[in-house]
């Protein structure tokens, strides 16, 4: 394997991990406004 390709790789892994931490934040923020959804609703009763 190239020197090139290896960088390619490490590059893809990278922007993946990336990735992954976004989403784990994304669906932590979903969850929280779902939370607070919640809580509106109950108090609206």
């Amino acid at each position: 394997m190239s020197i090139q390709e290896a960088i390619k790789i490490a590059l893809l892994i990278f922007i993946l991990a990336e990735e992954i931490r976004n989403a784990k934040e994304i669906k932590n923020r979903l969850n929280y406004l779902d939370s607070e959804m919640t809580k509106l609703k109950i108090i609206r009763k």
